[in-house]
């Protein structure tokens, strides 16, 4: 894979197109997510067919589990 850099010797030109598909994952924690929902949606499913399936493959299940789980914790105590 070729990395961004200055261009000095040995180093392969990145196109602007790659550049910018770099910085877009490097910040946006949820690039995936975002990218295979704009596939799915592309593809005719609407937004209710974006599953927890695409969050789980972005790590975004922590505050669903957290909101879900304490229920779920009081209903055993008692």
């Amino acid at each position: 894979m070729r990395q961004a850099g200055t261009g000095g010797a040995g180093c392969a030109p990145v196109s602007r197109a790659e550049r910018a598909a770099l910085l877009e994952r490097r910040h946006d924690p949820v690039h995936e997510l975002l990218r295979s929902a704009g596939r799915d949606l592309g593809a005719g499913l609407t937004a209710a067919h974006l599953t927890a399936a695409h969050l789980t493959a972005a790590g975004c299940t922590r505050r669903r589990t957290a909101m879900t789980s304490r229920p779920v914790m009081k209903s055993r105590r008692s």
